[in-house]
């Protein structure tokens, strides 16, 4: 498959100005046939240190390429990638949950992949994640840029549930070890992934039993960019075709391998 090119940042300005020059001068041409994407890291689904940039990175190239478009992904921490994509420094983002909130601002690619959302926190404490009115005063920690649950979500704007908001999921995890918040709520896989890299011992977090939420992730294109309803369809167009041909099922085979 092909390696998703990537960005340091000593060259990043470089090619934030070149691919947005290209959509700008092809606003009323054709789509280009180069732009630059930006994600962060959702191991197993995309990370800089992954082979491939991870199983949806490889996702978002192939649907790209079957439309004839090449992409260059720069790695950066959510909330900057996020607010980055929004001004239109970069083409689109991913993987992203649907929320109403970002559906402002954003389009939808059709699913990348379906997933599950638990709770995890430390295995000395104890929360009834089967009635979300009983987590009150609690304390969740999401990273910048990540969209809790809709119900747990009212509850934070609510002041009911109290979040904290590092750069990564790691610091979340971090956080809840050190007693500084209560749980995390994540994709399954990506939640798992995390405590196995950890490498911990016997302070491991357990996960809920409760599926809190089962969510479709997405790649994203801000409204304001030049041709986004176009390029939204080369991407569906793309991803139509892989999945028809077979080849992404073999790439998202390595999430059941894993």
């Amino acid at each position: 498959m092909t390696q998703p090119p990537v960005h340091t940042w000593s060259s990043l300005y470089y090619w934030i100005a070149l691919c947005y020059l290209l959509l700008i001068t092809n606003a009323a041409a054709t789509v280009p046939t180069f732009i630059a994407l930006t994600s962060g890291d959702y191991a197993p689904f995309s990370g800089e240190q992954l082979a491939q940039g991870g199983v949806l990175s490889e996702v978002v190239t192939q649907a790209f390429i079957k439309s004839n478009i090449h992409i260059h992904i720069t790695w950066q921490p959510w909330g900057r990638g996020y607010q980055s994509t929004k001004d239109g420094l970069y083409a689109g983002t991913y993987p992203y949950v649907r929320t109403a909130e970002r559906e402002k601002d954003f389009l939808y690619s059709s699913p990348l992949l379906e997933q599950e959302q638990r709770a995890f926190f430390r295995v000395d404490k104890h929360y009834d994640f089967n009635d979300i009115e009983k987590l009150e005063h609690t304390r969740i920690c999401m990273p910048d840029g990540w969209a809790p649950p809709a119900k747990i979500e009212s509850m934070i704007k609510n002041g009911q549930i109290k979040r904290e908001s590092p750069n990564s999921l790691n610091g979340c995890l971090k956080m809840i070890l050190a007693g500084r918040a209560d749980y995390f709520i994540s994709n399954t896989r990506v939640g798992n992934a995390l405590i196995q890299s950890a490498k911990l011992t016997s302070t491991t977090p357990r996960m809920s039993s409760t599926v809190l939420s089962t969510v479709t992730l997405h790649f994203i294109i801000s409204r304001t960019l030049p041709q986004a309803d176009s390029l939204m369809k080369k991407f569906d167009f793309g991803l139509q075709q892989i999945k028809k041909s077979g080849e992404y099922r073999k790439i998202t085979q390595a999430l059941d391998n894993g």
